[in-house]
């Protein structure tokens, strides 16, 4: 008489007073439709983009404009560049200025950049290189390359405010340090 594995284990578990049930399966968790949260931000900002890749930049500029009004800094981002090109939209930079700055307060190292060169060179806003240099630097501190060469040169220069070589070689080291050979031939200069 051949016993089988299955066998074996019936009669040991029968010898020891237990009887053989089938094991116990927990059901699968599916969650609820309730408990699963869909960020619709997201949706618009991603319909807004395959708009935008398939040129009707007239659909993509009403739902960058949609996801933006609900603080999405990318959807804030591309819908100031389209009012400043002029994009599914006519041109106009007070607009412009106005949604970059919306994701600068939000503290985008991007938006902070181009809100910089718009009060720079007046663009939308009213000139104000004091604001601009607050901009700048903000984007600089956060990393961002065109940032520190933007505000380093104005530092090298010293045409819209006042030449200081410190505040430039500090702010052309960092743009240096991420691979920027402009900033490594200005500070060859600033070192001679």
């Amino acid at each position: 008489m051949k016993l089988t594995l299955f066998s074996y284990i019936i009669i040991i578990s029968l010898l020891n007073g237990c009887t053989i049930n089938p094991p116990i399966m927990p059901k699968p968790i599916t969650p609820s439709i309730s408990t699963q949260k869909v960020d619709t931000t997201e949706v618009l900002y991603k319909q807004a983009v395959d708009a935008y890749d398939d040129e009707d930049f007239a659909a993509a500029f009403k739902l960058f404009q949609q996801a933006a009004k609900q603080d999405h800094i990318k959807a804030q981002l591309k819908l100031a560049s389209m009012y400043y090109d002029g994009k599914g939209v006519d041109r106009n930079s007070t607009l412009s200025a106005y949604w970059y700055k919306q994701a600068a307060e939000q503290d985008d190292m991007v938006a902070q950049f181009f809100l910089a060169g718009l009060y720079r060179f007046g663009s939308g806003v009213n000139k104000d290189i004091d604001k601009a240099i607050y901009w700048y630097s903000k984007s600089a501190k956060q990393g961002y390359l065109d940032a520190q060469l933007g505000l380093g040169m104005m530092y090298y220069n010293g045409m819209e405010i006042a030449k200081d070589l410190s505040k430039a070689k500090q702010l052309l080291s960092l743009a240096a340090k991420q691979g920027n050979v402009d900033a490594k031939k200005v500070l060859q200069k600033i070192n001679q």
